[in-house]
């Protein structure tokens, strides 16, 4: 089945990014205990407000330069994703939580040249869930 990807950012849509959230926490199961992920959620602040006073257009243009902020800012490695209207998530694999902090002030910089954004990060817990893994991310973000 080929992948499928949001239209307006190239980026991995919806449905492709639970696809390989599930594939990637299974394999972190199956894998060295020391297997580390880590799930960032961003969330562009204000975007209604922004799409009213600058147009539909605009707004398109800016979730494309956030995409490819994030795009730029990740390893091939990892898995970037349209996660809805104006959220994005981010599957960090492998780094250190020391890492994650480093590439999350990366991230942060790189995207809020753009526009600001809120992020929201949640590390997974070895027998986690990917929906309680989203759920976490999901309340650090509106946190």
């Amino acid at each position: 089945m080929p992948v499928e990807l949001d239209a307006h950012t190239g980026l991995l849509n919806r449905r492709a990014w639970h696809t390989a959230l599930e594939e990637q926490i299974a394999r972190a199961e199956t894998d060295d205990p020391r297997s580390l992920l880590t799930m960032v959620l961003l969330d562009i602040d204000g975007m209604r407000s922004f799409n009213e006073a600058h147009g539909i257009a605009a707004g398109d243009r800016l979730l494309s330069e956030v995409a490819n902020a994030l795009r730029e800012t990740c390893r091939a490695t990892d898995f970037v994703a349209r996660y809805g209207g104006e959220e994005f998530a981010v599957l960090l694999l492998g780094r250190s939580r020391v890492r994650v902090e480093a590439q999350i002030v990366r991230m942060r910089t790189s995207v809020n040249e753009q526009h600001p954004c809120t992020f929201g990060v949640a590390h997974w817990n070895r027998g986690e869930s990917a929906g309680h893994l989203s759920e976490r991310a999901e309340q650090a973000l509106r946190g």
